[in-house]
């Protein structure tokens, strides 16, 4: 079986971390989210900026290169079969290309080309290796355009980046082609090797619309490794970002966007860990969160356990010391108001059975008292009944003798009175039986009336009644009920003072949702003593000389079994007050008591 200890320390630790760990994992995937969104507008921006110096470039070289090849063409002789203009031809073609290719540095060489490719001649700087025919023709063929043609002829050494652009003569036929050979690394390299914007691990290069990279010497991607490419969904426009692994196996998140009039595809690329760095320190960052929340949580769970547990230790200690019978201790003040609330309760228990057991203790004294008593009561009335008969007979035969009659009336007045004593003592001693019905509240208060109207008149003590419920049906026992309301009637005829007044009253309680009716009986004799106050309803208490002791115990037995109570108190106005309060409604089935 689980501590509480444990129990509160895992329940708190489970209601702090599932609602933490669900709130870290929805923000890092909304962080991880905004991170992808961020590099994707981030990589779109340099992309677009690349993209336009890369379009520009390849702008001014096409229109240098067609500058070029409309040049040619006006200097191209009309008739091709003169060997002098051909050599004149090609020797000012020449001085201008040789000119123009020493006037910048963006071009490796200059080739005229016959409509069938036959090259013709070419002007290359120093140092530079003439490039085959065979490839310039494969790579102008292979990426035709309407005017001009760009091409990266693979395996080729030297420039790499070709232009070639028709020879059109006046009369519109096509005399030729111009093949400009580029040096990338004097602008277009510095422009894919410049790092701003990708951090330390970013980079951006070429590749074909097969993702195989555009080897340029002297560019990044001169160290791709052999037979690594590109994914092909980089050369996708619209793409997005990418995550593959680099030629060096590394994760990188990349980008692609298509050079417009080619077959390339500019890709800006960096290292997924330096793109997701904030996700990685909103990870540690949520580690150490969760940890310290896990400690706080434990730390107040360890306190909520002493601030709870220390009541239940002191409640622990206190059912012990009552169950060894020890009906004497409570608990004492606690730190809570819940915990008090709960003490009142114990010892309020506490109280109850101690009321029990004594309650206990004097119903089994009361039921011993009772077998014993009717046990006596029977040895005793037939004896007395006896006394009773004789004492009867020896009056009548000395009834001449006043002195004698009046002994014979005191003795059956004592014999009435002890007949009276034992039927007391019989019915405190006999279990009884109640049977509940519908009795008109008037109807049992004229009862109770007649029954005590002789001893009332021998006193002369007038009597009133006060009747709030009038005919309203009350569910009690009649003949036991008129036996308590007269007895209290008789007691308080017999306490009030010569001529005085006695007056019974029967209402509803004041409370608006009281179910609850009251009998008072009230008399204007000199009232109750301290002792008789404290003591009135235990048995064989009395403060007659004559009195028995057990009349308002058998009252206090017949209200307890209509679930009611009786109280006495001392009026202001000199006199005693009875009150008994009863359930207004109570159950019809037999009740036995005893």
């Amino acid at each position: 079986m689980k501590s509480m200890r444990t129990q509160i320390l895992v329940s708190l630790v489970l209601i702090a971390l599932v609602p933490l760990i669900i709130l870290a994992v929805q923000g890092y995937h909304c962080a991880g989210e905004a991170v992808m969104e961020l590099s994707n507008a981030h990589l779109t921006s340099v992309l677009n900026l690349r993209k336009e110096l890369v379009q520009q470039w390849i702008e001014e070289r096409r229109e240098d290169v067609e500058t070029q090849a409309r040049k040619l063409a006006l200097m191209t002789p009309a008739n091709e079969d003169r060997s002098n203009a051909q050599a004149s031809f090609q020797a000012e073609a020449e001085a201008m290309l040789d000119g123009h290719l020493h006037g910048s540095s963006e071009y490796v060489s200059w080739s005229v080309f016959l409509p069938d490719w036959t090259p013709r001649f070419t002007v290359a700087r120093q140092g530079t290796t003439d490039l085959d025919s065979s490839a310039h023709a494969a790579a102008v063929f292979e990426h035709p355009l309407s005017a001009t043609a760009i091409a990266t002829p693979p395996g080729s050494e030297g420039a790499h980046l070709l232009i070639a652009a028709p020879l059109v003569g006046a009369n519109g036929t096509r005399q030729g082609y111009l093949v400009a050979a580029l040096a990338p690394e004097a602008r277009l390299i510095p422009m894919l090797a410049d790092s701003e914007g990708l951090g330390t691990t970013g980079q951006t290069y070429l590749v074909r619309q097969t993702g195989s990279p555009i080897d340029m010497r002297g560019s990044v991607s001169d160290a791709l490794r052999e037979g690594w490419s590109a994914p092909t969904s980089l050369t996708r426009a619209g793409s997005g970002v990418v995550y593959y692994q680099d030629a060096w196996g590394e994760r990188v998140a990349g980008m692609g966007t298509p050079i417009d009039s080619t077959d390339w595809t500019l890709v800006a690329e960096i290292r997924e860990s330096e793109a997701h760095k904030w996700l990685n320190i909103l990870l540690s960052r949520i580690i150490v969160t969760a940890t310290a929340t896990l400690a706080i949580v434990v730390l107040a769970g360890l306190w909520l356990v002493r601030i709870l547990g220390g009541p239940l230790r002191e409640l622990v200690g206190v059912a012990h010391r009552v169950a060894q019978g020890d009906l004497t201790v409570r608990i004492p003040a606690l730190s809570t108001v819940e915990a008090n609330e709960v003490r009142g309760a114990f010892n309020h228990m506490f109280e109850e059975i101690r009321d029990q057991q004594r309650q206990i203790v004097q119903n089994a004294t009361l039921a011993t008292v009772g077998e014993l008593t009717a046990s006596i009561v029977h040895e005793i009335r037939n004896p007395l009944s006896t006394i009773r008969i004789n004492a009867q007979a020896l009056r009548r035969a000395v009834q001449e003798d006043a002195r004698m009659a009046e002994l014979g009336d005191i003795t059956l007045q004592q014999v009435a009175r002890l007949d009276a004593m034992l039927t007391d003592l019989l019915s405190f001693g006999r279990p009884i039986h109640l049977r509940c019905v519908p009795v008109p509240c008037s109807a049992l208060l004229t009862a109770a009336l007649h029954a005590v109207e002789a001893r009332a008149g021998e006193r002369g003590v007038s009597m009133s009644v006060s009747n709030m419920l009038n005919s309203r049906a009350l569910s009690v026992d009649s003949e036991q009920m008129c036996r308590a309301i007269s007895n209290l009637l008789k007691n308080a005829i017999e306490a009030a003072r010569e001529g005085g007044h006695v007056e019974i009253r029967c209402r509803k309680d004041e409370e608006e949702d009281s179910t609850t009716i009251t009998f008072e009986v009230l008399d204007d004799g000199p009232g109750l003593s301290e002792e008789a106050l404290t003591r009135a309803f235990e048995p064989f208490f009395t403060t007659k000389r004559e009195g028995t002791g057990l009349g308002l115990a058998n009252v206090r037995k017949i209200v307890e079994l209509h679930r009611g109570t009786i109280s006495c108190a001392n009026r202001e106005s000199g006199g005693a007050v009875f009150t008994i309060r009863i359930p207004l409604s109570t159950s019809f089935v037999e009740i036995t008591y005893g």
